[in-house]
């Protein structure tokens, strides 16, 4: 580690210390890219950092939150379109509404954070039986990085979070 003289820091790691949220709100990042030690700020830094799935990153973000150069190939794992957003500012490379949870189970999750282990359960036995969980690996081995996009407001306990997973676990 070098040390540097207090307030000597070069712009990329001031740029690398503030937090830029979907609805746009800016957070100051501790030394440990926390901010204010919330459960949330961990969960997002979690969600955001990516896991590696042989040699490629895949990483998840909300379809509402700004897209960044570091995103690679975005890819929409919701079956419905975002509310109120368009292609434009998606800036989506390819939907894969397939390989989202069916309707029945979506209807049936409906976000209710009592029911996500059986969510996860019943999604991760959908995705057995799914020809579209093919098509995304596809995508991955062509890109080295690939971000899952979704539009659920809960970034902990969504659909995503649990492709991701799923992708990684080579299961």
């Amino acid at each position: 580690m070098v040390r540097r003289p207090h307030g000597s820091r070069d712009a990329a790691e001031s740029a690398a210390r503030v937090q830029v949220t979907g609805d746009g709100a800016k957070h100051v990042l501790d030394v440990r890219g926390r901010r204010g030690g919330s459960r949330r700020g961990l969960a997002a830094r979690r969600h955001l950092a990516g896991r590696s799935m042989g040699g490629m990153v895949l990483q998840i973000r909300r379809v509402y939150a700004d897209p960044t150069p570091d995103d690679g190939c975005r890819v929409l794992v919701d079956r419905l379109w975002p509310r109120g957003l368009s292609k434009e500012r998606a800036q989506v490379d390819v939907w894969l509404k397939e390989v989202a949870p069916s309707t029945a189970l979506r209807t049936w999750f409906h976000h209710d954070h009592a029911l996500f282990d059986e969510f996860v359960t019943r999604y991760r036995a959908e995705l057995d039986q799914n020809p579209a969980v093919d098509d995304l690996r596809a995508i991955a081995a062509e890109h080295p990085v690939v971000t899952l996009l979704y539009g659920a407001k809960d970034e902990q306990d969504n659909q995503a979070v649990v492709l991701r997973d799923y992708l990684v676990t080579g299961a």
